[in-house]
Protein backbone atom coordinates (compact mmCIF):
# COMPACT_ATOMS: atom_id res chain seq x y z
CA UNK A 1 0.00 0.00 0.00
CA UNK A 2 1.06 3.53 -1.02
CA UNK A 3 0.76 7.09 -0.26
CA UNK A 4 0.40 9.15 -2.91
CA UNK A 5 -1.33 12.76 -3.50
CA UNK A 6 -3.60 11.39 -0.92
CA UNK A 7 -5.53 8.31 -2.75
CA UNK A 8 -4.33 5.09 -1.15
CA UNK A 9 -3.84 2.19 -3.27
CA UNK A 10 -4.91 -1.37 -2.14
CA UNK A 11 -2.42 -4.39 -2.72
CA UNK A 12 -4.68 -7.08 -4.32
CA UNK A 13 -3.63 -10.66 -4.84
CA UNK A 14 -3.52 -11.12 -8.59
CA UNK A 15 -5.89 -14.47 -9.10
CA UNK A 16 -8.83 -12.04 -7.49
CA UNK A 17 -8.28 -8.76 -10.23
CA UNK A 18 -10.53 -10.23 -13.03
CA UNK A 19 -13.24 -10.60 -10.68
CA UNK A 20 -12.56 -7.07 -9.31
CA UNK A 21 -12.94 -5.93 -13.36
CA UNK A 22 -16.13 -7.99 -13.45
CA UNK A 23 -17.31 -5.83 -10.51
CA UNK A 24 -16.27 -2.82 -11.85
CA UNK A 25 -17.64 -3.60 -15.68
CA UNK A 26 -21.19 -4.52 -13.75
CA UNK A 27 -21.47 -1.29 -11.90
CA UNK A 28 -20.70 1.18 -14.89
CA UNK A 29 -22.70 -0.72 -17.20
CA UNK A 30 -25.81 -0.13 -14.54
CA UNK A 31 -25.49 3.06 -14.29
CA UNK A 32 -24.97 3.56 -17.68
CA UNK A 33 -28.52 2.38 -18.72
CA UNK A 34 -32.08 4.37 -18.15
CA UNK A 35 -33.99 3.83 -15.21
CA UNK A 36 -36.66 1.91 -17.15
CA UNK A 37 -34.09 -0.86 -18.18
CA UNK A 38 -32.17 -1.52 -15.54
CA UNK A 39 -32.22 -5.20 -13.96
CA UNK A 40 -31.86 -6.07 -10.57
CA UNK A 41 -29.22 -5.63 -7.95
CA UNK A 42 -30.05 -9.05 -7.46
CA UNK A 43 -28.21 -10.22 -10.79
CA UNK A 44 -24.65 -7.85 -9.52
CA UNK A 45 -21.34 -10.07 -9.04
CA UNK A 46 -20.59 -7.61 -5.71
CA UNK A 47 -22.52 -8.48 -2.39
CA UNK A 48 -20.93 -7.24 0.31
CA UNK A 49 -17.39 -4.97 0.32
CA UNK A 50 -15.44 -3.24 3.36
CA UNK A 51 -11.94 -1.44 3.30
CA UNK A 52 -10.16 -2.48 6.93
CA UNK A 53 -6.99 -0.74 7.86
CA UNK A 54 -5.39 -3.13 10.13
CA UNK A 55 -1.45 -4.13 11.01
CA UNK A 56 0.46 -5.92 8.44
CA UNK A 57 1.01 -9.22 9.98
CA UNK A 58 3.75 -9.96 7.32
CA UNK A 59 6.08 -7.05 8.38
CA UNK A 60 6.48 -6.01 4.60
CA UNK A 61 7.88 -2.50 5.61
CA UNK A 62 11.58 -2.13 5.74
CA UNK A 63 13.48 -3.36 9.32
CA UNK A 64 15.98 -0.98 10.27
CA UNK A 65 19.51 -2.44 9.46
CA UNK A 66 21.58 -3.79 12.29
CA UNK A 67 23.74 -0.88 12.49
CA UNK A 68 21.20 1.36 13.14
CA UNK A 69 19.42 -1.08 16.03
CA UNK A 70 22.64 -0.93 17.58
CA UNK A 71 22.91 2.88 17.07
CA UNK A 72 19.27 3.10 18.50
CA UNK A 73 19.82 1.34 21.20
CA UNK A 74 22.92 3.03 22.75
CA UNK A 75 20.92 6.29 22.28
CA UNK A 76 18.56 4.64 24.11
CA UNK A 77 15.73 5.96 21.39
CA UNK A 78 13.79 3.78 18.80
CA UNK A 79 12.96 5.36 15.25
CA UNK A 80 9.21 5.89 15.14
CA UNK A 81 7.54 3.92 12.71
CA UNK A 82 4.38 6.01 9.98
CA UNK A 83 1.41 4.31 9.94
CA UNK A 84 1.53 3.92 6.18
CA UNK A 85 4.77 1.71 7.31
CA UNK A 86 3.22 -0.71 9.26
CA UNK A 87 -0.50 -0.82 8.41
CA UNK A 88 -2.24 -1.49 4.41
CA UNK A 89 -5.57 -1.16 3.79
CA UNK A 90 -7.25 -4.57 3.21
CA UNK A 91 -10.37 -5.12 0.26
CA UNK A 92 -12.67 -7.50 1.79
CA UNK A 93 -15.68 -8.61 -0.43
CA UNK A 94 -18.53 -11.02 -0.90
CA UNK A 95 -19.52 -12.39 -4.29
CA UNK A 96 -22.26 -15.11 -5.68
CA UNK A 97 -19.66 -17.20 -8.07
CA UNK A 98 -22.86 -18.41 -10.03
CA UNK A 99 -22.57 -14.28 -10.78
CA UNK A 100 -19.72 -14.67 -13.31
CA UNK A 101 -20.71 -17.05 -16.20
CA UNK A 102 -23.59 -16.30 -18.32
CA UNK A 103 -25.49 -19.54 -17.24
CA UNK A 104 -25.10 -19.23 -13.47
CA UNK A 105 -26.52 -15.83 -14.25
CA UNK A 106 -29.48 -16.89 -15.82
CA UNK A 107 -30.05 -19.43 -12.64
CA UNK A 108 -30.07 -17.43 -10.37
CA UNK A 109 -31.96 -14.91 -12.54
CA UNK A 110 -34.96 -17.78 -12.40
CA UNK A 111 -34.17 -18.65 -8.75
CA UNK A 112 -35.03 -14.99 -8.06
CA UNK A 113 -38.11 -15.17 -10.23
CA UNK A 114 -39.79 -17.80 -8.96
CA UNK A 115 -39.12 -17.09 -4.96
CA UNK A 116 -40.59 -13.03 -6.24
CA UNK A 117 -43.46 -14.30 -7.65
CA UNK A 118 -44.67 -16.81 -4.97
CA UNK A 119 -43.76 -13.83 -2.64
CA UNK A 120 -46.15 -11.53 -3.95
CA UNK A 121 -49.08 -14.21 -4.90
CA UNK A 122 -48.76 -14.83 -1.06
CA UNK A 123 -49.12 -10.91 -0.45
CA UNK A 124 -52.20 -10.51 -2.48
CA UNK A 125 -53.75 -13.56 -1.17
CA UNK A 126 -53.26 -11.94 2.06
CA UNK A 127 -54.82 -8.55 0.98
CA UNK A 128 -57.62 -10.43 -0.63
CA UNK A 129 -58.86 -12.47 2.70
CA UNK A 130 -58.44 -9.16 4.88
CA UNK A 131 -60.37 -6.98 2.45
CA UNK A 132 -63.34 -9.97 2.60
CA UNK A 133 -62.87 -9.58 6.69
CA UNK A 134 -63.56 -5.70 6.99
CA UNK A 135 -66.56 -6.17 4.11
CA UNK A 136 -67.69 -8.50 6.85
CA UNK A 137 -67.20 -6.69 9.54
CA UNK A 138 -68.57 -3.66 7.72
CA UNK A 139 -65.93 -1.69 8.53
CA UNK A 140 -62.28 -2.19 9.10
CA UNK A 141 -60.10 -1.03 12.28
CA UNK A 142 -56.97 1.57 12.12
CA UNK A 143 -54.82 -1.43 12.33
CA UNK A 144 -56.26 -2.95 9.60
CA UNK A 145 -55.92 -0.22 7.67
CA UNK A 146 -52.28 0.13 8.41
CA UNK A 147 -51.72 -3.63 7.53
CA UNK A 148 -53.38 -3.13 3.96
CA UNK A 149 -51.11 0.10 3.54
CA UNK A 150 -48.07 -1.80 4.38
CA UNK A 151 -49.24 -4.79 2.47
CA UNK A 152 -49.67 -2.42 -0.71
CA UNK A 153 -45.79 -0.86 -0.55
CA UNK A 154 -44.84 -4.89 -0.58
CA UNK A 155 -46.85 -5.61 -3.37
CA UNK A 156 -45.61 -2.65 -5.43
CA UNK A 157 -41.44 -3.23 -3.87
CA UNK A 158 -42.64 -6.92 -5.11
CA UNK A 159 -43.50 -6.01 -8.68
CA UNK A 160 -41.16 -3.63 -9.32
CA UNK A 161 -38.27 -5.88 -8.44
CA UNK A 162 -40.28 -8.75 -10.80
CA UNK A 163 -40.16 -6.00 -13.65
CA UNK A 164 -36.05 -5.61 -13.24
CA UNK A 165 -35.54 -9.13 -13.00
CA UNK A 166 -37.07 -9.61 -16.24
CA UNK A 167 -35.03 -6.72 -18.17
CA UNK A 168 -31.92 -8.74 -19.98
CA UNK A 169 -29.12 -9.49 -17.99
CA UNK A 170 -25.79 -8.12 -18.05
CA UNK A 171 -23.75 -9.69 -20.12
CA UNK A 172 -21.16 -12.74 -18.47
CA UNK A 173 -18.60 -15.14 -20.66
CA UNK A 174 -20.20 -18.99 -20.86
CA UNK A 175 -19.04 -20.96 -18.60
CA UNK A 176 -16.99 -23.58 -20.69
CA UNK A 177 -18.22 -27.13 -19.77
CA UNK A 178 -16.43 -29.87 -17.72
CA UNK A 179 -14.33 -32.24 -19.31
CA UNK A 180 -14.24 -35.45 -17.45
CA UNK A 181 -12.65 -38.70 -18.41
CA UNK A 182 -14.67 -41.73 -17.78
CA UNK A 183 -11.49 -44.31 -16.69
CA UNK A 184 -10.54 -41.48 -14.22
CA UNK A 185 -12.06 -41.68 -10.41
CA UNK A 186 -11.03 -39.56 -7.51
CA UNK A 187 -11.78 -42.12 -4.13
CA UNK A 188 -11.92 -40.53 -0.47
CA UNK A 189 -11.35 -42.80 2.69
CA UNK A 190 -11.75 -41.52 5.92
CA UNK A 191 -9.89 -42.20 9.15
CA UNK A 192 -9.93 -41.79 12.83
CA UNK A 193 -6.83 -40.42 13.35
CA UNK A 194 -6.22 -38.36 9.76
CA UNK A 195 -9.39 -37.26 8.59
CA UNK A 196 -9.42 -38.29 5.06
CA UNK A 197 -6.78 -39.61 2.12
CA UNK A 198 -7.44 -39.32 -1.09
CA UNK A 199 -6.70 -41.52 -4.42
CA UNK A 200 -6.74 -40.48 -8.23
CA UNK A 201 -7.56 -44.17 -10.06
CA UNK A 202 -7.53 -45.08 -13.45
CA UNK A 203 -9.86 -47.59 -13.80
CA UNK A 204 -8.48 -49.09 -17.30
CA UNK A 205 -5.57 -49.85 -15.15
CA UNK A 206 -6.80 -50.28 -11.87
CA UNK A 207 -4.01 -48.75 -10.39
CA UNK A 208 -3.52 -45.62 -8.50
CA UNK A 209 -1.60 -42.78 -10.58
CA UNK A 210 -2.03 -40.54 -7.18
CA UNK A 211 -2.19 -40.47 -3.54
CA UNK A 212 -2.55 -37.49 -1.12
CA UNK A 213 -2.68 -37.75 2.53
CA UNK A 214 -4.15 -34.91 4.25
CA UNK A 215 -0.86 -33.10 4.91
CA UNK A 216 -0.38 -32.89 1.25
CA UNK A 217 -3.86 -31.97 0.87
CA UNK A 218 -3.58 -29.15 3.20
CA UNK A 219 0.33 -28.06 2.51
CA UNK A 220 1.08 -24.71 0.42
CA UNK A 221 4.27 -26.01 -1.50
CA UNK A 222 4.46 -22.63 -3.37
CA UNK A 223 6.23 -21.18 -0.06
CA UNK A 224 9.87 -21.05 -0.86
CA UNK A 225 11.18 -18.45 1.06
CA UNK A 226 10.44 -17.39 4.64
CA UNK A 227 8.17 -14.12 5.82
CA UNK A 228 8.77 -12.37 9.05
CA UNK A 229 9.72 -14.61 11.91
CA UNK A 230 8.03 -17.71 10.47
CA UNK A 231 10.04 -19.93 7.86
CA UNK A 232 9.06 -21.46 4.84
CA UNK A 233 8.33 -25.17 6.15
CA UNK A 234 6.12 -23.20 9.12
CA UNK A 235 4.09 -21.34 6.24
CA UNK A 236 3.36 -24.45 3.93
CA UNK A 237 2.35 -26.85 6.84
CA UNK A 238 0.00 -23.84 8.49
CA UNK A 239 -3.23 -25.47 7.00
CA UNK A 240 -2.36 -28.40 8.04
CA UNK A 241 -1.35 -27.81 11.47
CA UNK A 242 -5.01 -27.15 12.13
CA UNK A 243 -5.91 -30.67 12.20
CA UNK A 244 -3.53 -30.75 15.76
CA UNK A 245 -4.90 -27.44 16.99
CA UNK A 246 -8.73 -29.39 16.34
CA UNK A 247 -7.83 -32.26 17.82
CA UNK A 248 -6.14 -30.20 21.03
CA UNK A 249 -9.22 -28.31 21.39
CA UNK A 250 -11.16 -30.92 21.34
CA UNK A 251 -9.64 -32.76 24.47
CA UNK A 252 -9.63 -29.35 26.29
CA UNK A 253 -13.48 -28.76 25.56
CA UNK A 254 -14.34 -32.83 27.21
CA UNK A 255 -12.15 -32.16 29.76
CA UNK A 256 -13.95 -28.66 30.64
CA UNK A 257 -17.14 -30.15 29.58
CA UNK A 258 -16.45 -32.68 32.36
CA UNK A 259 -15.13 -30.37 34.84
CA UNK A 260 -18.16 -27.83 34.73
CA UNK A 261 -20.82 -30.33 34.53
CA UNK A 262 -20.37 -31.42 37.92
CA UNK A 263 -20.12 -28.08 39.02
CA UNK A 264 -23.59 -27.20 37.08
CA UNK A 265 -21.91 -24.70 35.12
CA UNK A 266 -21.42 -26.16 31.83
CA UNK A 267 -21.80 -23.54 28.69
CA UNK A 268 -21.60 -24.98 24.97
CA UNK A 269 -19.07 -23.26 22.84
CA UNK A 270 -18.84 -23.02 19.41
CA UNK A 271 -14.84 -22.45 18.53
CA UNK A 272 -14.05 -26.28 18.39
CA UNK A 273 -17.17 -26.61 15.50
CA UNK A 274 -16.12 -23.50 13.83
CA UNK A 275 -12.54 -24.43 13.56
CA UNK A 276 -13.53 -28.70 12.40
CA UNK A 277 -16.08 -26.53 9.61
CA UNK A 278 -13.35 -23.94 8.48
CA UNK A 279 -11.32 -27.21 7.86
CA UNK A 280 -13.55 -29.12 5.94
CA UNK A 281 -13.71 -26.38 3.81
CA UNK A 282 -10.23 -26.50 3.13
CA UNK A 283 -10.06 -30.16 2.41
CA UNK A 284 -13.13 -30.15 0.26
CA UNK A 285 -12.30 -27.13 -2.35
CA UNK A 286 -8.66 -29.31 -2.19
CA UNK A 287 -10.08 -32.59 -3.13
CA UNK A 288 -12.25 -31.13 -6.00
CA UNK A 289 -8.93 -29.63 -6.87
CA UNK A 290 -7.41 -32.55 -7.61
CA UNK A 291 -10.25 -33.88 -9.13
CA UNK A 292 -10.45 -30.73 -11.58
CA UNK A 293 -6.72 -31.49 -12.17
CA UNK A 294 -7.14 -34.84 -13.43
CA UNK A 295 -10.49 -34.23 -15.15
CA UNK A 296 -12.06 -37.15 -12.84
CA UNK A 297 -15.09 -38.43 -13.81
CA UNK A 298 -16.67 -38.03 -10.43
CA UNK A 299 -15.48 -37.92 -6.66
CA UNK A 300 -16.53 -41.45 -5.05
CA UNK A 301 -17.14 -41.40 -1.31
CA UNK A 302 -17.82 -43.77 1.18
CA UNK A 303 -20.91 -44.62 3.03
CA UNK A 304 -21.15 -43.27 6.49
CA UNK A 305 -22.64 -46.30 7.87
CA UNK A 306 -19.27 -48.51 7.04
CA UNK A 307 -17.39 -45.50 8.39
CA UNK A 308 -18.29 -45.91 12.16
CA UNK A 309 -18.98 -50.08 11.94
CA UNK A 310 -15.44 -49.57 10.61
CA UNK A 311 -13.61 -47.60 13.59
CA UNK A 312 -15.78 -49.65 15.62
CA UNK A 313 -14.28 -52.83 14.72
CA UNK A 314 -10.92 -51.55 14.38
CA UNK A 315 -10.91 -50.11 18.56
CA UNK A 316 -12.64 -53.64 19.52
CA UNK A 317 -9.74 -56.09 17.47
CA UNK A 318 -7.29 -53.35 19.00
CA UNK A 319 -8.82 -53.83 22.50
CA UNK A 320 -8.39 -57.53 21.88
CA UNK A 321 -4.76 -57.71 20.73
CA UNK A 322 -3.52 -55.78 23.96
CA UNK A 323 -5.63 -57.42 26.91
CA UNK A 324 -6.58 -60.93 25.30
CA UNK A 325 -9.25 -62.78 27.38
CA UNK A 326 -9.91 -59.34 29.85
CA UNK A 327 -13.51 -58.00 29.11
CA UNK A 328 -13.02 -55.64 31.90
CA UNK A 329 -9.94 -54.47 31.04
CA UNK A 330 -10.49 -54.33 27.13
CA UNK A 331 -13.84 -52.04 27.53
CA UNK A 332 -12.10 -49.61 29.50
CA UNK A 333 -8.95 -49.60 27.19
CA UNK A 334 -11.41 -48.92 24.51
CA UNK A 335 -13.42 -46.50 26.71
CA UNK A 336 -10.32 -44.79 26.67
CA UNK A 337 -9.08 -44.71 23.33
CA UNK A 338 -12.40 -43.42 21.95
CA UNK A 339 -11.83 -40.30 23.80
CA UNK A 340 -8.12 -39.79 22.56
CA UNK A 341 -8.71 -40.33 19.11
CA UNK A 342 -9.55 -37.53 16.89
CA UNK A 343 -13.39 -36.95 16.60
CA UNK A 344 -14.59 -35.85 12.80
CA UNK A 345 -17.62 -35.34 11.43
CA UNK A 346 -17.63 -37.09 8.59
CA UNK A 347 -21.24 -36.38 7.48
CA UNK A 348 -20.46 -32.73 7.65
CA UNK A 349 -17.31 -32.93 5.55
CA UNK A 350 -19.07 -35.68 3.46
CA UNK A 351 -21.19 -33.33 2.43
CA UNK A 352 -18.61 -30.05 2.27
CA UNK A 353 -17.09 -32.44 -0.54
CA UNK A 354 -21.15 -32.82 -2.54
CA UNK A 355 -21.14 -29.36 -2.11
CA UNK A 356 -17.85 -28.03 -3.66
CA UNK A 357 -18.27 -30.74 -6.38
CA UNK A 358 -21.90 -29.47 -7.51
CA UNK A 359 -20.49 -26.09 -8.41
CA UNK A 360 -18.00 -27.77 -11.01
CA UNK A 361 -20.50 -29.88 -12.07
CA UNK A 362 -18.49 -32.69 -10.83
CA UNK A 363 -20.94 -36.12 -9.55
CA UNK A 364 -20.58 -37.89 -6.80
CA UNK A 365 -20.55 -41.17 -5.99
CA UNK A 366 -20.99 -43.55 -2.69
CA UNK A 367 -18.42 -46.69 -2.76
CA UNK A 368 -17.76 -49.04 0.33
CA UNK A 369 -14.89 -48.90 2.43
CA UNK A 370 -13.30 -51.80 3.82
CA UNK A 371 -12.92 -52.41 7.64
CA UNK A 372 -9.09 -52.79 7.31
CA UNK A 373 -5.99 -51.79 5.15
CA UNK A 374 -4.21 -48.26 4.74
CA UNK A 375 -6.04 -44.95 3.90
CA UNK A 376 -4.50 -45.60 0.41
CA UNK A 377 -6.11 -48.90 0.06
CA UNK A 378 -8.86 -47.78 1.81
CA UNK A 379 -10.00 -44.95 -1.24
CA UNK A 380 -8.98 -47.25 -3.65
CA UNK A 381 -11.35 -49.55 -2.71
CA UNK A 382 -13.89 -46.88 -2.32
CA UNK A 383 -13.47 -45.83 -5.91
CA UNK A 384 -13.46 -49.18 -7.39
CA UNK A 385 -16.57 -49.96 -5.26
CA UNK A 386 -18.34 -46.62 -6.84
CA UNK A 387 -17.16 -47.46 -10.58
CA UNK A 388 -18.42 -51.17 -10.78
CA UNK A 389 -21.78 -49.99 -9.01
CA UNK A 390 -21.91 -47.89 -11.92
CA UNK A 391 -21.11 -49.92 -14.00
CA UNK A 392 -22.75 -53.05 -12.91
CA UNK A 393 -26.27 -53.62 -15.49
CA UNK A 394 -29.09 -52.46 -13.96
CA UNK A 395 -32.48 -54.85 -13.93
Amino acid sequence: MKQSDDVFKVQCDRRQLPILQQIVTDWQAYHQLPDEKKYSLGLMVLKTAQLLWNQDDQKLYKKMSKRKASTANESHSEQPIEPWQSHRLYLHFTIDPRLLTAEGTETVRQEKITETGKKLDGLKKAMTEQLRKDIELSKGSEDSAKKQKNREDRIRASTSSLTALQQPTPKRPNKLSYQSQPHILVGVSFNREQPVGVVVMDMTTQKVVEYQSVRQLLSNRTIKVKRGNRSATQLRLEKYRLISRHHRQQQKNAARRTQEQKQNRYAESNAESNLGEYVDRLLASRIVKLALKWQASSIALPKIGDIRESIESDIKVRAQRKFPNEFERQQRYAKHFRNSIHRWSYSRLAEGIKSCASKVAIPVELGQQPAEGTLQEKAAQVALSAYYTREAPKS
